[in-house]
């Protein structure tokens, strides 16, 4: 998750301080759950709780179909462009909110094999 969508959507929620900050390490920085939790020394479900507690929010604001959810994943430099490509494509396709125009990556084999599987709907 971007930083500015991050804390848009963080000055929507009453969390405290500290909430913000594990969820921002986790969602933005793409830390592991465990890790925060470690270093602010609560249980790892808080450190989730924290970061869920965003990402309901982008749902509410974004107006995300109820059975989507927001996973944190790290993948090389060239799947990040695709996949945000990917999300900006499946958002335009149900008329959602789409944060961030992409232009079209280069594309390998695989990719484009799985992005005609997303626009054509499966």
């Amino acid at each position: 998750m971007d930083k500015i969508l991050f804390e848009t959507l963080a000055s929507k929620t009453n969390m405290r301080e500290k909430s913000v900050a594990m969820a921002r390490r986790i969602l933005v920085d793409g830390e592991s759950f465990s890790a925060v939790a470690r270093e602010y020394n609560v249980t790892r479900q808080r450190a989730r709780q924290a970061a869920n507690r965003i990402t309901r929010q982008e749902k509410i604001v974004c107006k995300m179909p109820e059975e989507w959810q927001a996973k944190t994943v790290v993948l090389p430099h060239e799947w990040v462009n695709f996949i945000g490509y990917i999300d900006s494509k499946v958002r335009e396709k149900k008329g959602i909110f789409v944060r961030v125009k992409r232009g079209k990556p280069e594309l390998d084999g695989e990719m484009m094999t799985i992005l005609a599987g997303v626009l054509a709907g499966k």
